[in-house]
């Protein structure tokens, strides 16, 4: 890095296994740039780890299995403090466990016979063994298969039969049930205790509970470990469930616990955009008659009928959650349904911290014994045929934040529109896991904390020390900004590419034929052209003519592509923001939205027949995603400097949840220290935008080069973003200024 004392922006490209930096200075201009380089993080390491850490478990609870028989045989006498244990040359524990079926043993060797029998003790819970099929067959077949040779004989007859026949009891063969293993030790010291006196019924339990007996994951290890919570399960789980990353001295509240869920509920509500001449967004009286009627009464909310009540179309709202496959998606309350079809007591139902304790019981305990119990001592109005019917209720997880937030926010989010992010900001709440006041550069060895994959979490500790090593040689930036990669992982980009191809190659094929049959070359723009006319039925967009596949390919320049929503306010270059139309009809619209456009009259369709089309389309999502339906059909003024400030924050400001941390740490360290850096994130789809725009080649390699090359793409960015804001702005008040000359000429 060379020396520079001015003011300038970092940009960070930030992916998966590196990280690019650029530098530029306020005209523009290259100061520096470069890339970290490193291993991308694999999910083989991790399983490599854990069967080595689980290996190490299983070798420690061995050994202390293996002390607790020694003792037992020490208290009743078979052995003595020194634990010294004659083994016979000739005779194996095999020989000796054979032997003790139906023959007196010495001290010795029951000694011997009973601590053989602790080192292996067989498979526990069958059900829960992978069926996976090796060369030898799965282990459930070589179970069944042990278990039909164990009919008349026990384990140790048949591991010492197998014994003298191979030389070695080992591999896929030797794998028998626990049971298998408890029933010879009874019968050993059934035989035992007519010869020994030592050997009692209580000795006899003792000894089995030791072999058969499975500590349950919740319980953890047994007393006085270091790693243990003394077997208390509520300890257990606050252990495992997490603080609240505003509240660090709360816990995170359950799933689904009836506040977390409403909480999540109005949030999504608050989200939703209605296109309306009167209210664009939902009343208070709105969200409780939909929470009531809809979110209350159907365990599963859907679009349709939050539409119903509201009284619109399923297609004037927006702003929802889609599942993986573009369905809406609404959060459902699912501590209200599961306690309603046990009772119908409004006491309860009614009574969301009794819903809420309810939801805690069923997510911390791990039986329906210890559940029941627990909510025995809520003292609810509940019958006792009620109490075994919610003991069988059983969540899991947690939400991010804690009870105390959640019930400080909840009013907000009925009263007003704001959603959660816009109510932390207004409250001036920021996480608080770690003091940054006071340093000098960025901590990063608490990112190991946070709730993201450890593909992520390597990626956010390389980019902390870049900006820390950037602040040593140029002091602290005027901005930073961020630009987070897409992908979570290798395997996640594959799969996306594959199901990217997978879905686009039949279209592909045939819009490939068709120009082959044309006799004309796979050149981009005639290519992107036959895609959209093969995706729109033939059909122009804005006029719903008819396009002949012959014109089209011999005379495509009178046919354009369109930018739904003017690339000026959208800057989206993606397909779902492009139409094929004629040429004419595209000039006719100009910078208009659709909407716009025909509802001015100079179009040769109405715009209720246009929506009507709209619509029909968007019943095939592979046809129509959801994103270009919203283009096509939005009916807001674009030319108002709210909308545009939307569009901008849509498509340029990336608020996922991991670029959401990485930048609230950044904005936090800066802002603890009174020190004046601008932190924001520019969403790929924008970044891309430019590149097309500033011409860079769309395939590159992963050099050097390419990687500072993003990063300094993503830094200008970051001032065209501020520009455009300005620029934005003007034009609206210009626009506005226009419509009323024009009204006052009237």
């Amino acid at each position: 890095m060379s020396s520079y004392n001015g003011t300038y922006t970092l940009g960070l490209d930030i992916g998966i296994a590196s990280v690019g930096w650029g530098i530029i200075d306020e005209d523009q201009n290259i100061i520096d740039a470069g890339v970290r380089l490193f291993p991308e993080a694999d999910v083989n390491n991790n399983e490599g780890r854990r069967g080595f850490r689980g290996a190490r478990r299983l070798l420690r609870r061995r050994r202390h299995r293996l002390e607790r028989i020694k003792r037992l045989l020490i208290s009743y006498n078979i052995i003595d403090q020194e634990l010294n244990l004659d083994y016979d040359s000739i005779e194996t524990p095999y020989h000796i466990r054979v032997k003790g079926l139906n023959e007196p043993l010495t001290k010795n060797e029951l000694a011997i016979a009973l601590i053989h029998l602790g080192k292996r003790r067989g498979i526990h819970n069958v059900e829960a063994v992978e069926d996976e099929k090796g060369n030898e067959g799965s282990t459930k077949e070589q179970l069944n298969k042990n278990a039909q040779a164990l009919q008349n004989r026990f384990v140790c007859e048949l591991q010492l039969e197998r014994l003298e026949q191979f030389g070695e009891v080992r591999g896929h063969d030797n794998r028998f049930k626990t049971d298998d293993y408890v029933n010879e030790a009874r019968k050993i010291l059934e035989t035992q205790s007519n010869h020994h006196d030592e050997i009692d019924q209580h000795f006899i339990e003792q000894y089995i509970e030791l072999i058969e007996n499975r500590r349950e994951y919740w319980e953890g290890p047994g007393q006085g470990s270091e790693y243990g919570w003394d077997e208390d399960i509520h300890k257990w789980y606050e252990q495992m469930m997490g603080r609240c990353s505003y509240y660090p001295d709360e816990l995170r509240a359950v799933k689904e616990s009836y506040s977390a869920q409403l909480f999540n509920a109005l949030n999504e509500l608050n989200n939703l955009t209605i296109s309306r001449s009167e209210n664009d967004r939902l009343t208070k009286e709105e969200k409780e008659e939909i929470i009531n009627n809809v979110y209350k009464k159907y365990k599963n909310p859907s679009l349709k009928q939050i539409a119903k009540k509201v009284g619109i179309g399923e297609h004037d709202i927006r702003g929802y959650r889609v599942n993986s496959k573009q369905k809406p998606l609404f959060t459902p309350l699912t501590i209200y349904h599961d306690v309603k079809k046990v009772t119908e007591k409004t006491e309860i139902l009614e009574d969301s911290q009794a819903l809420d304790e309810i939801a805690e019981i069923a997510t911390i305990y791990q039986t329906p014994t210890d559940v029941k119990q627990e909510l025995e001592k809520l003292d609810l109005p509940l019958k006792e045929k009620e109490l075994d019917e919610l003991k069988l209720l059983s969540y899991s997880g947690t939400h991010s934040l804690s009870l105390k937030l959640i019930h400080q926010m909840l009013p907000d989010l009925w009263e007003t529109n704001d959603n959660q992010m816009q109510l932390f900001s207004k409250y001036g709440l920021k996480p608080k896991e770690i003091d940054l006041t006071g340093r000098k550069y960025l901590p990063y060895n608490h990112i190991d904390d946070w709730i993201l994959s450890p593909v992520v979490k390597r990626s956010f500790k390389q980019s902390i020390r870049i900006v820390n090593e950037v602040m040593k040689q140029y002091g602290e930036p005027k901005e930073i900004v961020v630009e987070l990669a897409r992908e979570s992982s290798s395997d996640d980009r594959k799969a996306f590419y594959k199901k990217l191809q997978k879905d686009n190659q039949e279209i592909n094929r045939q819009v490939e034929e068709k120009l082959a049959t044309a006799g004309r070359e796979k050149k981009k723009g005639i290519f992107n052209k036959l895609r959209l006319w093969h995706l729109q039925d033939g059909l122009c967009m804005y006029s719903l003519d008819s396009i002949k596949i012959d014109d089209l390919l011999n005379h495509h320049e009178k046919y354009e592509i369109d930018h739904i929503i003017p690339r000026s306010v959208s800057f989206d270059d993606s397909q779902k923001n492009k139409v094929l139309v004629k040429t004419d009809e595209n000039q006719k619209k100009g910078n208009r939205t659709p909407h716009q456009y025909l509802k001015s009259g100079e179009g040769e369709i109405s715009y209720d027949k246009f929506k009507t089309h709209v619509l029909q389309m968007a019943k095939n999502p592979q046809k129509m995603p959801k994103k270009k339906k919203e283009y096509l059909l939005e009916e807001r003024d674009i030319n108002k400097f709210d909308l545009q400030k939307e569009f901008i924050n849509r498509n340029l400001v990336d608020t996922r949840y991991a670029t959401r941390e990485l930048l609230t740490l950044l904005t936090s360290f800066f802002k603890e220290n009174n020190r004046l850096v601008h932190v924001k994130s520019i969403n790929g789809g924008f970044t891309d935008f430019l590149r097309k725009q500033w011409r860079f080649p769309k395939e590159r390699g992963a050099d050097f080069k390419h990687h500072a090359e993003d990063a300094l793409i993503v830094a200008m960015a970051g001032y065209l973003f501020d520009h455009n804001k300005k620029l934005n702005k003007h034009n609206a008040v210009m626009t506005e200024a226009k419509v009323a000359d024009a009204e006052t000429a009237k």
